[in-house]
């Protein structure tokens, strides 16, 4: 897809990434944990100071172009013992089933793999993306249900062995 432009975005760009999630998570996660829980981790995780701190830890994130509309964005974690986390993956719904969340995916792992031999990344349990991931070769490797709030974070930890696409 050569409209579809891929940056590594730093603190400049982090209103374009509150103003996505915002847009997509509600779209998104609604059905699965309801409107009060979306709130309660939008309000967390996609304010200015939080974004900033997930950058200052470490966490690389991009945003995803097509035709230079912003469409969706990634971010990865280097993390542990050769394993990089894929913290987020998130694109607008109208631009879903065209192959652009798999061409960020693959970019993550490009990216991971200089670095890693695996990616790791939670899914919520009852997320259709959950397919996705499986059918891009990620295998549940757990199951968690962590403390969020007065939520509860209910995934499956998934894992694929990765290395640098030629």
């Amino acid at each position: 897809m050569p409209d579809i432009q891929i940056q590594e975005s730093g603190s400049g760009e982090i209103q374009a990434i509150i103003e996505l999630a915002w847009k997509i998570w509600p779209l998104w996660y609604e059905p699965i944990i309801g409107p009060e829980q979306v709130v309660f981790m939008l309000d967390q995780i996609y304010n200015s100071d939080a974004i900033s701190d997930q950058i200052d830890k470490g966490q690389a994130f991009y945003l995803v172009s097509l035709k230079e509309k912003k469409v969706g964005f990634f971010s990865i974690n280097p993390g542990k013992d050769s394993t990089c986390r894929l913290e987020k993956l998130y694109l607008l719904p109208d631009f879903k089933g065209n192959g652009i969340g798999k061409l960020m995916l693959l970019q993550a792992e490009n990216l991971a793999a200089s670095s890693s031999n695996k990616m790791q990344l939670n899914v919520n349990r009852f997320n259709p993306s959950l397919e996705f991931y499986l059918n891009q070769g990620y295998k549940i490797v757990s199951e968690v249900d962590i403390p969020f709030g007065p939520f509860f974070l209910n995934d499956f930890v998934l894992e694929k062995e990765i290395q640098i696409a030629q």
